[in-house]
Parts: structure tokens; C-alpha cells; sequence
């Protein structure tokens, strides 16, 4: 398990969505029937940083490193067990600014 960078800039565009995998169906005579898939609740992540081209390529390294590992991550004073769901990319440009998107599926710790 590695850390992400704690010097990261997360930007207010980054979105925490919980997912408690709840079911909900309507069976035969209007029943309402309904189940919880997981254990605990399982955030999607969509993360936008802003960032040098220097933190998009250590961004890309740590990705590259890590893809398939869980990995810790603070947002909003909660704290991630994450993994990476879809590669970093450059989202907007803005002189030497970055604005780098990527994808994390996590348990709060």
C-alpha cells in the first residue's frame, strides 16, 4: 500500500459519490424487495488535481507503480483505501498549470 502524495492540490471539481450497493426492485403485487450487495460502503471517486507538468509525470509514475495496489488518500478529512480505476489524464491547460482527472474506487478507513 503506498500514499499518494500529501503536497497534491485537490481541486473543489473532485467528487466523493458513496455507493452502499443497495438493490431496490418492486416484485410481483407491488412488493417493494430490496438487498445490500457490500459489507460497507464503497466510494467512486473522480479526482481533479491542479498541477505542473512535474506533478503530472510523478502522478503518471506513481500510477504506473501502483495501479493495482490499494492506496491511501486524504480528501476533505476523510481518509481513502482507494484504487486507481482509470489512468490520469490532462483534463485543461492553462499556461504551465494542469488540471489532471482520474478515477478511484474506496472503503473510508
Amino acid at each position: 500500500m503506498a500514499a499518494f502524495d500529501t503536497s497534491l492540490i485537490i481541486t473543489s471539481r473532485t467528487t466523493v459519490t458513496p455507493d452502499d450497493g443497495r438493490s431496490i426492485t418492486l416484485a410481483e403485487g407491488g412488493q417493494i424487495r430490496g438487498r445490500n450487495a457490500y459489507v460497507q460502503t464503497v466510494y467512486k471517486i473522480n479526482v481533479v488535481i491542479k498541477g505542473s507538468v512535474a506533478i503530472k509525470q510523478a502522478l503518471e509514475t506513481f500510477y504506473g507503480t501502483y495501479t493495482d495496489t490499494m492506496n491511501t488518500l486524504t480528501i476533505d478529512d476523510s481518509d481513502y483505501s482507494a484504487m486507481f480505476t482509470s489512468k490520469p489524464a490532462v483534463t485543461e491547460k492553462d499556461g504551465d498549470i494542469r488540471w489532471i482527472e482520474f478515477g478511484l474506487l474506496a472503503y473510508e478507513v
